[in-house]
């Protein structure tokens, strides 16, 4: 599958063009930049880890804890499952809204009796288009008789401010290509193949595979599209300035 992008304006300006080349992972994809410095490639990395807004537990209050765990460990964990984000209503929302508005925030509430692995599939929000990327997250374990009662809210922000609201892992590196002194120069097989030659030498070129890792809360194409759009109103606000 291949999907393109371009951008670019004007003759003469240089033309971004981004290519996606590979999705069959879930969650996972894995795109070729071309014309692109490798400056932009890392502000698009930081820009999806750190400034695109999604959801995670941020207040807990625990009522009934007779788990092994402490109670700051299972809020600790609350924190960090993946809560699936639903853009259309929370796209809108930015951290300059104040934590604690209506806007930004879903309570959720946790009651469980054991004997069970506690996990969390056993959150219930009261939006319920929010719900966690994966209900098999443990949280904790109860034995018989035991309680674990808990309500709270998760709150929309971004990475920025803690890794929780991180959406993503994001790398990239140059496409190498591959040399074999029997056959001619060629792109490197990336993607399935080995190389066992031992005239086989690898170099680099100019283009970029570049991966979108996402933890489930919005999808990494979406994270992508994001991204270029929040770096173009960045822009867009930096020669406003300019100008006056």
């Amino acid at each position: 599958m291949v999907v393109e992008r371009k951008v670019g304006e004007e003759d003469g300006d240089l033309k971004m063009e981004i290519r996606l080349i590979d999705n069959s992972k879930p969650l996972i994809n894995v795109y070729l930049f071309k014309q692109i410095d490798i400056s932009l490639c890392n502000a698009i990395r930081r820009t999806i880890i750190r400034s695109i807004p999604v959801l995670a537990v941020e207040d807990v209050e625990i009522y009934t804890n007779e788990s092994a765990h402490y109670d700051e460990t299972v809020a600790h964990r609350l924190g960090l499952i993946p809560l699936v984000t639903d853009v259309d209503v929370y796209d809108e929302i930015r951290v300059s809204e104040e934590l604690g508005s209506a806007k930004n925030e879903v309570e959720f509430s946790l009651e469980v009796s054991g004997p069970c692995i506690v996990t969390s599939e056993d959150l219930k929000f009261k939006d319920p288009s929010i719900k966690p990327v994966s209900g098999k997250d443990p949280i904790t374990l109860l034995k018989e008789n035991q309680t674990l009662k808990a309500t709270g809210k998760a709150c929309v922000n971004n990475g920025n401010e803690h890794a929780k609201w991180a959406p993503a892992h994001v790398f990239y590196s140059y496409k190498p290509q591959w040399v074999d002194s029997t056959k001619q120069d060629g792109d490197c097989p990336i993607f399935g193949k080995n190389i066992d030659t031992q005239d086989t030498v690898i170099k680099e070129n100019d283009d970029i595979v570049f991966t979108v890792e996402s933890w489930g809360q919005i999808e990494p194409n979406v994270l992508l599209d994001k991204a270029l759009d929040h770096i173009n109103s960045q822009c867009n606000e930096l020669l406003k300035e300019i100008k006056n």
